[in-house]
């Protein structure tokens, strides 16, 4: 085929919904301290997204006593939101195991409500201050775009289908170490297993570490 018949089609935002905050603009009433600086990350819930190394990154560079809230929207799709909170209870736990040197409490942590309508979602990306995606693996990152789009700051990996759009002029990027096998027991669909079968086709599916 003529390579000059071929054209790569990004994936779409609608820079007229998602936009900065104009005038009249209301706040999203987040349950944490009005005042502080909110960093915002949306995610499904899984090892590929990154979770583990959000939570360590956060833990590690503020305490409770810093003006800084954490905000998590996500959806469970391999688990449920119970589940959820006892993964981040065990993650704390670990973390105080990992670093004996830790203590009192941790800096401020929310959970937003999944399945918030298209409005609120908007609302959310312009009452917060700056997106945090350390994503291990992304297709194109829809939370980036619409961010980006709301004028926010982003902080995000400089791997995967993210760096067609994101580069050191527009974003702040978190450098990768390299690239490690998909643990099979992290993963709850076959098709995430580290070695997968498509056809005749084999795969061996890998992660980045940071």
């Amino acid at each position: 085929m003529d390579p000059k018949k071929l054209h790569v089609v990004h994936e779409p935002v609608d820079t007229h919904f998602f936009t900065p905050p104009g005038p009249g603009f209301q706040p999203y009433r987040f349950l944490g301290p009005r005042d502080d600086f909110k960093f915002l990350s949306v995610f499904k819930w899984e090892t590929r997204k990154g979770w583990r190394v959000l939570l360590s990154s956060y833990f590690s560079a503020f305490t409770a006593d810093d003006p800084v809230t954490l905000y998590i929207l996500t959806n469970a799709y391999h688990s449920n939101l119970k589940e959820i909170e006892g993964q981040l209870d065990a993650f704390k736990l670990q973390y105080r195991q990992k670093h004996p040197s830790f203590e009192g409490s941790f800096p401020s942590l929310y959970m937003l409500p999944s399945g918030l309508s298209s409005s609120d979602l908007l609302s959310v990306y312009q009452s917060v201050d700056a997106l945090v995606q350390p994503s291990r693996g992304e297709g194109w990152g829809r939370p980036h775009v619409e961010a980006m789009a709301c004028g926010l700051p982003v902080i995000a990996t400089n791997w995967s289908g993210n760096t067609e759009y994101m580069d050191d002029s527009n974003s702040f990027l978190i450098d990768i170490n390299g690239l490690v096998p998909v643990e099979v027991n992290e993963c709850r669909m076959s098709i995430l297993n580290s070695v997968a079968y498509l056809g005749k086709a084999k795969f061996t599916y890998y992660c980045i570490t940071l």
